[in-house]
């Protein structure tokens, strides 16, 4: 799917914003999608349908429905963290005013790929309201700025097997480059610094990292090198070519412990 909507950002830019699962459950994660997709992937709908979590994605500036970095602006991790941030706590509060009891008290955060740099960030603003944290193949920093600046422009995602998974990816693929290059560029020279790495030991939230085994993705370094700068991280080393997928009940299961009724046929 793409955006379902627009919202305007503390900085007065908009973004585009998609939701996964249940809009009304209690239990509310933030997912970044990797470099050169927009938002909107569901790895199994069936299950986050019935998990009990509202999985929110924003599109980065130049991806899908958001608008791109202004003229003259610098691109910055930690700038995007803190207008997301800052709009989700708005919007946080402003449904606590109106409910009869507090809408959610903790949050999950999810990164994928090179989304992964900016879901720390977001973790980093966060402080003690995030209490789960999830990483998908996110490489170091130093590597990650590599990624971003090299002249391979395919979109940062898994070999997806599965026909209808296949599809769902085709389509934040397809919506990340409404606007050509802009999202990638402007990762790109987000990416180059490394700013938003400096807080990971302030970030309080128990975390698992899922990276892929094999040598040629060096996923066993990078799950080092995150294991030894945060406080509370596990890993997980996949054999499999399409881990989001293959672990999606492993991520819910983390990133929402406890939350709505699966039936069995699903788990």
């Amino acid at each position: 799917m793409t955006a379902a909507r627009r919202i305007q950002l503390p900085s007065g830019r908009w973004a585009g914003v998609s939701g996964l699962g249940d809009p009304i459950a209690r239990r509310l994660v933030i997912a970044c999608h990797p470099l050169g997709t927009a938002s909107g992937f569901d790895p199994d709908p069936m299950l986050t349908d019935h998990w009990g979590v509202h999985i929110l994605s924003f599109d980065r500036p130049g991806y899908g429905a958001s608008d791109p970095w202004r003229e003259g602006e610098q691109p910055s991790v930690t700038a995007w963290a803190d207008d997301i941030a800052g709009a989700v706590l708005r919007d946080l509060e402003e449904a606590d005013r109106n409910a009869a009891q507090t809408v959610t008290n903790h949050i999950g955060i999810l990164g994928w790929g090179g989304g992964g740099a900016y879901a720390l960030a977001l973790a980093a603003r966060f402080g003690d309201r995030v209490d789960r944290l999830a990483l998908i193949g996110t490489q170091r920093p130093r590597a990650l700025s590599r990624l971003a600046v090299s002249e391979e422009l395919e979109p940062e995602v898994d070999l997806v097997e599965e026909p209808l998974a296949a599809r769902r990816l085709d389509r934040i693929v397809d919506a990340g480059a409404t606007q050509g290059d802009a999202g990638r560029i402007g990762d790109a020279r987000a990416l180059v610094s490394h700013d938003w790495a400096n807080d990971l030991r302030s970030i309080p939230a128990a975390t698992l990292l899922v990276h892929r085994r094999d040598g040629v993705a060096l996923g066993s370094a990078d799950a080092r090198w995150y294991e030894r700068h945060l406080r509370r991280a596990a890993s997980v080393l996949s054999n499999s070519p399409q881990p989001i997928v293959d672990h999606w009940h492993r991520l819910l299961d983390h990133l929402a412990p406890e939350h709505g009724e699966v039936p069995e046929a699903l788990r």
